[in-house]
């Protein structure tokens, strides 16, 4: 039961991220946002950190993982405020890339992209944002550096 619960609530989250980035990817300011193709990539990497924690490849040091980047995405206590817009979703989206990336160290490339709900190549979606690192502030990225 309590499985069910934390998929529906981890399901709920994702609905909450996919409206509130999508609707602000039809406004004005999404529009012309610089960071918007990374912005909507948000969702599927936030879906992705849910499926790796419940996949039996994954091992428990690596789920550890996971669960800190699913409690950063949560955590309404960022280095960049979500409460800001899907803006304040940056750090979260460099977070789980630096995760998933660290992750799939240990369980190669196959696992992750079986548990991608995107589109495409995960490993390109995650080298696409890894590369594009520098959007982020530098004080901001050092901490989130300093974690891994």
């Amino acid at each position: 039961m309590e499985t069910q619960d934390n998929n529906q609530s981890h399901s709920d989250f994702y609905n909450t991220i996919r409206t509130k980035v999508h609707d602000w990817a039809k406004s004005k300011e999404g529009e012309k946002s610089t960071i918007l193709e990374y912005i909507l990539l948000v969702p599927d990497f936030f879906f992705l950190l849910t499926r790796l924690i419940i996949h039996e490849e994954v091992g428990y040091k690596d789920k550890a993982k996971l669960i800190f980047a699913i409690g950063y995405f949560i955590s309404p206590l960022d280095l960049i405020p979500d409460v800001i817009g899907p803006i304040g979703f940056a750090d979260d989206l460099v977070v789980a890339a630096m995760t998933i990336n660290n992750v799939m160290k240990n369980v190669g490339e196959d696992v992750i992209q079986e548990c991608w709900p995107g589109e495409g190549k995960v490993l390109e979606k995650i080298r696409f944002v890894l590369n594009a690192i520098d959007l982020i502030p530098s004080g901001v990225l050092g901490k989130i550096k300093s974690f891994f």
